[in-house]
């Protein structure tokens, strides 16, 4: 019951509510939501759970869909983040620097949360000089966003970086530079602290959060991914995004 109610605040907070909303199961907050949405509305809202026939089957069929479709963890992870949309689509960025020579960016692309293997870029620094994790960081955002832009192909709802202020406004920076409207935030390892340019402290998510462990999952992929990148260019391999 807590997660539908979860669900259907995020689902329809941007309004366009119908009259009437079916659900499968009675839940404990059901008036109040009823209220809530019809508040947003300007006009009654009635959440019913029908008990037979073709909107009961109906019912069912778009439950196995949404599970397959949106988790409730990204859902939540809006929420908590204060996101314009649930992150369905979540690119993360890091750049692996285990020495003055071969810096190297990797990007992964999470959707619904998992990976999206197929849609992975790899990036070699090409602009930056010397050692510096700040500028390399805006320049494979800023690389990617250009590309994505030019070929005017779907952006995601969410940007990812590994680390922690500075990275996240280099990141930002990137952005601000291409005119790209995209949200983005910034995973620290360790604490495990994420944040963000809408508050003014990182916020601490609860360890057992899933939406924290899908992104989590993304920082230490994209961390991974790098990581294999760069032994490929010390090994002389190519791979250039």
């Amino acid at each position: 019951g807590k997660e539908l109610e979860e669900f259907m605040l995020a689902h329809y907070a941007e309004g366009n509510i119908p009259q009437k909303i079916y659900v499968q199961e009675e839940f404990g907050g059901r008036k109040a939501l009823e209220g809530y949405l019809g508040g947003i509305a300007g006009s009654r809202v009635a959440i019913t759970v029908p008990q037979k026939g073709d909107k009961k089957k109906l019912l069912e069929l778009l439950a196995k869909n949404m599970e397959s479709e949106i988790p409730v963890a990204l859902v939540k992870l809006r929420r908590a983040l204060s996101l314009r949309e649930i992150p369905r689509v979540i690119e993360c960025f890091d750049v692996s620097n285990l020495g003055k020579e071969g810096i190297v960016g990797a990007m992964v692309r999470f959707v619904d949360g998992k990976p999206d293997k197929g849609n992975y870029r790899k990036f070699k620094i090409k602009e930056v000089k010397g050692q510096d994790d700040f500028a390399s960081m805006k320049e494979i955002v800023f690389r990617r966003y250009l590309r994505l832009g030019r070929e005017n192909a779907e952006m995601p709802n969410l940007v990812l970086v590994d680390g922690g202020v500075g990275q996240l406004n280099s990141a930002m920076k990137a952005l601000s530079e291409l005119g790209v409207d995209l949200e983005c935030i910034s995973l620290a390892k360790e604490e495990e602290k994420v944040y963000s340019p809408k508050f003014s402290q990182p916020i601490a998510l609860p360890k057992t959060d899933e939406g924290l462990k899908i992104l989590m999952h993304a920082r230490d992929e994209a961390h991974r991914f790098a990581i294999s990148y760069q032994r490929k260019v010390r090994g002389r391999s190519s791979g250039i995004a």
